[in-house]
């Protein structure tokens, strides 16, 4: 990022919190889910990765898009 683009991102959000920016309105994903299950949630609710949480709703992990071009790449390899 340039001098000019890093101070121009300062003075827009140097105000801002992360929480009047996120996301709220998502499902997240469970450890038990198919993924292709998870391939159409990420695609229906139009995200890049989803949280996977558990029964009780703690975050197991981040399940991203790229997950699946790895796991492709790797299918592929074998």
């Amino acid at each position: 990022m340039s001098a000019s683009e890093q101070h121009a991102s300062e003075r827009l959000f140097s105000q801002v919190k992360a929480g009047q920016l996120m996301c709220t309105a998502i499902e997240p994903l469970r450890p038990t889910q198919l993924a292709g299950e998870a391939a159409r949630a990420l695609v229906t609710q139009r995200l890049k990765s989803l949280p996977v949480v558990d029964t009780v709703g703690r975050r197991r992990g981040l399940l991203l898009r790229k997950d699946f071009l790895h796991a492709c790449h790797l299918r592929e390899r074998s």
